[in-house]
Order: C-alpha cells, then structure tokens, then sequence
C-alpha cells in the first residue's frame, strides 16, 4: 500500500518556530514575512496585534517627494546600516485624505503628520496603515467664510499607547483687527473632537521650538522656557523659567549657520537642546546641552552614554543604542554619534555622522535611487502599533 505523500514547506512551519524567528528579526524584515504566504500573514498580523517584540534598530531615512503633488506620494525607506538597501516603499492610500495631494509635515514615533491641500491635517501609520483625521483648527476672531491661511510655527506629537497620540501645536495667522495673532493648542487623536486652547487669553505665543516629555510640553524662545502640564485639560499649570539660551559662537560673515532644536530622552526624562552649526561641507560643530531643572541652566555634553541623536529639518530625537544590532563597520558609528541629514543646495540632501568625543564628522555613502531627486529625509523608526 501507498504511503500517503505529506506536504511539507514554508506554509507549513509551527506558529510557535515563527514567533522565535520573529523575536530575531528588524521589524521591516518581521514584516515581510506577512508577504511569503497566507497563514504567515495571519500569524504575523497575530504576532503584532499581541506586540511580539523585534530586534530594535537604527533609524532609517523616510525620502519624501519635495512638495504637493498627487503623482508622488509615493515614500521610500532606506537603511544607511545595510549598504543603502531600500527596504519598502509605500504611499499614503488616496482614501485617506481630502484633496489632491500631501505634504509631509513631520515624523515622531513611528507615525507621520502631513497635510492636504484644504489644509487639513492628518495623523498616519505607513506599518499599520491606520489613519486619523485632526480636528479642524479654531480661529480666534475669525467670522468671514474665507479664514486666512494658517502658518505653522511649531508642531510637535507624541505617542503615548497604541491608540493614544497628544498633539501639539503653535501657530499663527493675521486677522485684519488684531494683526498677527498666535495660538498654541492640543488634543489627543483617540479621545477629542475639537482642539483645547492652552491659554485663551494669550494671543502672543512666539516660541521657536517645542518638545513633548510624558504630558508635559516645554516650549522655548530666546530667553524662557515655559512648562505646560496637558495631563488634565480642565487644569492645565504653566511653570516658566528664565533661561537664556548658552552662548554659541556663530561666524555669519564668514558664511556659518546654525538652526537650534529641543529634544527629548525619554529613557531618562532629560530634555536636551542641539544646535546645529556647519559652513558648507567643511566644517560641522553639534553642540548639546541638557537642561537641569535644580539650577535652571543648560549645561553642556561631551558624552551622550550609550544614546545617539538623530538630526533633521531642525527636529532631534534621541535614542538609546544598548540593544541594537548594527553591522560590524557600523560599529563605531553607534554610540555618541550624532546622524544629521542637512540640504545645501536644490538636490538630495548629505547624510552624515558627527563624533561627538572627537568633535569630527564624516559624510555617509548614500546613493539615492536615481528616480528619486530634490526629495526630502526625515529619521525614521517605523512602529506596528
């Protein structure tokens, strides 16, 4: 008699194997797994849905089309650790947003804020593909059917669960009454249906950057830095201390630039800030400081202790390294650096690495794909929930 002939291949392995090989995988390797075949698919969709870990790695660069334009939304994301490999693109669905096109405003935690050419304001996960509408935003004063246009100063978000996002924002707009008028507002994605004004009866706010830690919001301009507690939006308490920002040489006549951001460390709750200083190529200087609440001063780093920085567009974000698995030459970039991506000129921008210890940097050998020019690259950590 016959043996009965037993199938056996990829579909067929053991859940319990998959998740093992899960646990060793970078997410966008975990996600691709979904793509070998169905019952793959459903137990990686499973392995999300219960947050299965995956290897922590670095940030990779998100290329973003230059500007509005419905033919180009398509996005590409490219690790700099594995010889330039373009790992996934994807597009925001055309479903997902009122008009013809997007713009990408920004990236914090996984998701990305854009907005569409009605001006409305979106919230979305290109892993999970799950997007959110923002409330539309008020304007003070503003009774004519044709507002003005809105100027974003500073927004900023941040994740807090898996279907928990506060966002903030500072704006402004010119009334023909009061002239330029400023608000700062928030909400949070899951729970608001319309913004909640931090300070009604401020219509002056002129900070130049923000930075979200846990609900606090701590905005800054030359010489304050004001703390507001969003926890409770019925009692929202405001701390403001003088804080004039240190001094940073800056040789303008001699063609030096420097663009000033906050960042935020949440694996030890510090607030850092990181001036950006470069003359063309030649010469790059990254210098941090940290602010210390017991003395109300910015003290200055050396050592970031295990943690890199990431720059863009004016916007950083810290990382811890411990954990990640990076590629043997890749080594010496990991800890106490800090990955900027700056524009010099109309083309793509340079990519670089700054030693923070020796006070050097280096330009990364990025080959952009050639469909891709004039695009934009953000830092970033893709993240399934």
């Amino acid at each position: 008699m016959a043996k009965k002939k037993v199938k056996s291949g990829w579909s067929d392995m053991l859940p319990e194997l998959l998740d093992l090989v899960l646990n060793k995988l970078v997410l966008m390797d975990y996600l691709k797994c979904r793509q070998v075949c169905r019952s793959w698919r459903n137990i990686v969709n499973d392995a999300i849905k219960n947050k299965c870990p995956f290897v922590p790695q670095l940030p990779s660069l998100l290329l973003l089309p230059p500007a509005f334009d419905c033919n180009e939304n398509l996005f590409t994301l490219m690790d700099i650790t594995q010889y330039n490999h373009i790992n996934q693109q994807f597009m925001i669905p055309p479903q997902a947003w009122e008009g013809d096109s997007v713009f990408v405003l920004l990236e914090e935690d996984g998701w990305l804020m854009f907005e569409d050419n009605h001006q409305v304001l979106w919230i979305f996960n290109p892993v999970s593909q799950e997007t959110y509408k923002l409330p539309q935003i008020p304007l003070l004063h503003i009774e004519d059917q044709n507002p003005p246009s809105i100027i974003p100063i500073t927004i900023r978000f941040a994740l807090f669960s898996s279907q928990s996002l506060l966002v903030v924002i500072c704006f402004s707009y010119v009334d023909d009454k009061d002239g330029l008028i400023s608000q700062l507002i928030f909400c949070t994605v899951d729970n608001d249906k319309s913004w909640t004004s931090i300070d009604k009866n401020e219509t002056r706010f002129e900070f130049t950057e923000m930075v979200l830690l846990g609900w606090k919001l701590y905005a800054m301009n030359a010489d304050t830095m004001t703390i507001f507690n969003l926890k409770d939006p019925n009692v929202i308490t405001t701390e403001k201390l003088v804080m004039p920002l240190p001094k940073v040489e800056v040789d303008e006549d001699g063609g030096e630039s420097v663009v000033c951001s906050l960042a935020r460390d949440s694996t030890c709750g510090q607030v850092l800030l990181v001036f950006f200083k470069t003359k063309g190529l030649e010469e790059v200087d990254i210098p941090i400081f940290k602010l210390d609440m017991s003395s109300r001063k910015w003290i200055k780093l050396d050592n970031l202790n295990g943690r890199a920085l990431f720059l863009d567009c004016g916007r950083a974000q810290v990382i811890s390294t411990a954990n990640f698995n990076v590629p043997p030459e890749f080594i010496r970039r990991k800890d106490n650096c800090i990955f900027f991506s700056i524009y010099l000129d109309d083309m793509n921008p340079y990519i670089g690495v700054y030693f923070l210890k020796e006070k050097t940097s280096e330009l990364l050998n990025v080959n952009f794909p050639s469909s891709i020019t004039s695009c934009r690259a953000l830092w970033f950590t893709p993240c399934p929930w």
